[in-house]
This record gives C-alpha cells, structure tokens and sequence, in this order.
C-alpha cells in the first residue's frame, strides 16, 4: 500500500526555458508544434529528497498500479504487430548502468513509483519519462516530492550509488497537459511523454557530473530492435530492481509497441533504448501496456520540443 504524505501540492509557475544554447542536433525541432507546457518546481530546496527515507521507497506503489490503467483491451494492435515475443521482463543485464533509475513523487496523499532515463543534454541534467508520472490524473493536478535515483537498489538496500535528484523544472506536451486520457479513458498513447531538469546536488555538482546520460534520438522509425528499461510491479518483480525487455517494435494509429509480455505498473516512463550508429540511443519510453505488448509514444517534433525546452533550464 502507498504511504501517506501530510505535505500539500506544490505551487508550480510557468517558465520559459533559459540558458545559453548549446548546439546539438536535438536543438533542430520544427518550428510548427505547439509550445510544450513548461513549469517549474517551488517545492523549498533538500525538502523532497529529506522526504525519501529507504522505507518510504520501499513501501512505494506504481503509478498505474491500477489495473484498469495499466492492462488495456489488447485492440486492433495485436493482430498488426504480429510479431511473436521473443522475450519478456526479466532482470536486467545492466543493472549498474547509472543512466537508468526510478522516479520516486507523492501524489494525492500517496507515494508512487516510476521509471526515467538520464539523457544527454546541454545542462547535464535532464531526466526523460512519462508525462503521467509528472502531472498526475487530472489536468493542472500536481505531484510533489519528486526525485530521480539513477541505478537505485542495485544491492537490495534501496541505495543511491550516484545520489538523489530532485526536480527543478519539468515539460509536458501541451495535449496531454489539457487531456491526459484518450477517449477510452487511459493516458494518451501518443503525448504521454516528459522531460525534466534535477537541481544540482549539495555540492554544486550537475547529474551528469557523475556519470555520461544516453543520447537521444527523434523522427526515427520505430519498426527496429528495441529494448525496454523499467522498474515494473509484478508476481516476480517488486518494483525495486531494474528489468528490461527486447524486441521488435512495430507502429499502429500513432503509437508504437513491442512484444513484451510480463510487464507491470511502475515501468511507466523508462526509456527505450536502440542500437544507432554503434550507440545506445533513447527513441522512446514506456506508456502502458496493451495485450502482450508494452506501448509507447513515437517521439517526433513535438517531443523534441520538450527536450528542447528542458535541456537549456540553467539548474
């Protein structure tokens, strides 16, 4: 069961990204999308990452724990990405891989879990997930205490080998802002996307200070070899180690899938992670799951638009 917080939403205030640009190809994003919504945190400074005790996250429930939110009617995507599974969630192979971690936040009086990728970025310190893990059920509705441990639990004492992140500022897509759900009730699987910039820890030092994030890539064609990172809730995973998943994504009404069975809440927001160029490059994230598959966005110019208004936030 989630534990409870006594502490009341933030106050977020809207907030044109700043800092000086730092040339990259992610800074080519069309210039005919809708501005993402961008805000930033005025939770005080040390509060939320005092507020994550080693019980607290382990006593963490998945976001979308909900079934009804998490396991769709399989629709007509099954029968397109016919492709059979040829793996499902297991342990991950890269369990020390610091570019990984979970997204802890409280949300209604209750204490959820995530997942998130540290990606490449000018201020060294952007995080990429899930919309849904950012701004909550309901449009406007905010989430507080949120937090970014890169390679958490690693040895099973809900360690932080490279520390505890809290956001400074985040953005969303301005469609899921005002509609977070499609018509059929669950998140929107085309704009459930985020990016957000973690504060620099006590001693000045930016994330990826410690460690070198994935890079990221947009427009690109997602019928390729995938592999999923996430922190899912199941009968064998308990939502405290990393697992992964891999095969072979196909595209269907503007979303993307990979055959992955065995999945659960809490893998929301990792990212998806494929071979570009001989580096191991982000050009998704986990959404939900429909059927067999785990679903996600297709990342094009409107989220390269977030990551854009994101990685120029000076921290």
């Amino acid at each position: 069961m989630a534990g409870r917080s006594s502490v009341a939403a933030i106050a977020l205030t809207a907030m044109v990204a700043t800092g000086g640009a730092v040339a990259s190809a992610a800074d080519t994003a069309s210039q005919d999308v809708a501005p993402p919504i961008v805000h930033k945190v005025t939770q005080q400074e040390g509060e939320a990452a005092q507020y994550w005790t080693p019980e607290r996250m382990h006593a963490v429930s998945a976001a979308d724990a909900n079934p009804t939110q998490q396991k769709r009617q399989p629709l007509a995507f099954n029968a397109v990405n016919s492709t059979a599974p040829t793996d499902s969630w297991h342990a991950s192979a890269s369990p020390y891989n610091p570019i990984h971690g979970k997204i802890f936040f409280t949300r209604d009086g209750g204490d959820y879990g995530c997942s998130g990728t540290a990606v490449a970025s000018a201020n060294s310190s952007t995080v990429w997930t899930a919309a849904h893990c950012l701004i909550g059920d309901k449009p406007g509705q905010a989430v507080t205490n949120v937090v970014f441990v890169p390679q958490y639990n690693t040895n099973n004492t809900a360690d932080r080998p490279y520390g505890t992140w809290e956001m400074h500022s985040y953005s969303v897509p301005n469609e899921f802002s005002q509609a977070p759900h499609d018509s059929d009730g669950y998140y929107s699987r085309r704009s459930d996307y985020a990016a957000f910039a973690v504060r620099r820890n006590a001693q000045g030092q930016r994330m990826l200070e410690k460690f070198n994030g994935a890079p990221m890539a947009f427009g690109q064609s997602l019928d390729r070899a995938i592999t999923a990172y996430g922190y899912p809730v199941t009968s064998v995973a308990d939502g405290h180690h990393l697992f992964e998943c891999s095969g072979t994504s196909s595209v269907f009404d503007g979303f993307a899938g990979v055959p992955c069975p065995g999945g659960g809440g809490g893998q929301s927001g990792g990212g998806w992670l494929s071979n570009i160029n001989g580096q191991w490059t982000v050009v998704g994230n986990n959404e939900g799951i429909n059927g067999s598959n785990i679903v996600g966005p297709i990342l094009g110019d409107d989220a390269q638009a977030v990551y854009n208004a994101v990685q120029h936030i000076n921290t």
